[in-house]
């Protein structure tokens, strides 16, 4: 009995590790699967086009401000610089420690 029950638990310790290799690949694909499911996030274009329907029509979909103004000759409006696309400036660097003249 003692050879039996010794052979069975390197099968059982085998099945249990292949078990959870199953589990841990399947987990792995589905948060994989979950990335890839998610939107791309648009671009940002840096020109927009207003068209004359008093600023109700905004496209900001332009990439160069010449192919913006292509779009908006012949139907009127204009194009002007996409404001989410601007760089954001950084802070200004804090003022310099003053230092305590000698006593």
């Amino acid at each position: 009995m003692t050879g039996g029950a010794s052979r069975r638990g390197p099968v059982a310790a085998r099945a249990l590790l292949l078990a959870g290799l199953a589990v841990t690949a399947g987990l792995d694909g589905a948060a994989a699967a979950g990335a890839r499911s998610q939107p791309a996030p648009a671009p940002v274009w840096p020109w927009c086009a207003e068209y004359d329907m008093e600023g109700a029509v905004v496209n900001c979909g332009f990439a160069t401000r010449e192919q913006c103004l292509a779009t908006v000759s012949g139907v009127g409006g204009g194009c002007r610089p996409n404001r989410a696309a601007m760089p954001v400036r950084p802070d200004p660097l804090p003022p310099p420690e003053r230092r305590r003249p000698p006593s």
